[in-house]
């Protein structure tokens, strides 16, 4: 990610990456969605199993895939987020 983009460059590269297999902490992802307000980046775990889903009240609902989101952005809404940089992209086509 070039961190001299704006906040909407950054948010429209994100989303073209939505399908693709990514590694985030050693793990393998999938980018699923882009929320653009609060900025996050939601993974999908290749490699799992259901987890335990709570409902609104905080207790147990349903076995549901587990999703990681990721902040795009600092709370200054302009610097790239310390866990989007754990984040390790695909390569560009060449």
């Amino acid at each position: 990610m070039n961190p001299d983009a704006t906040p909407a460059e950054t948010l429209a590269r994100l989303e073209a990456l939505i399908g693709s297999t990514v590694s985030f902490l050693g793990m393998t992802c999938r980018i699923s969605d882009l929320v653009v307000s609060p900025a996050l980046l939601v993974l999908k775990p290749l490699a799992q199993t259901a987890e335990i889903q709570t409902d609104s009240y905080g207790q147990p609902w349903r076995r549901g895939q587990k999703v990681i989101e990721i902040p795009v952005f600092e709370e200054d809404g302009r610097t790239l987020s310390t866990d989007l940089m754990d984040l390790s992209l695909p390569d560009p086509p060449c």
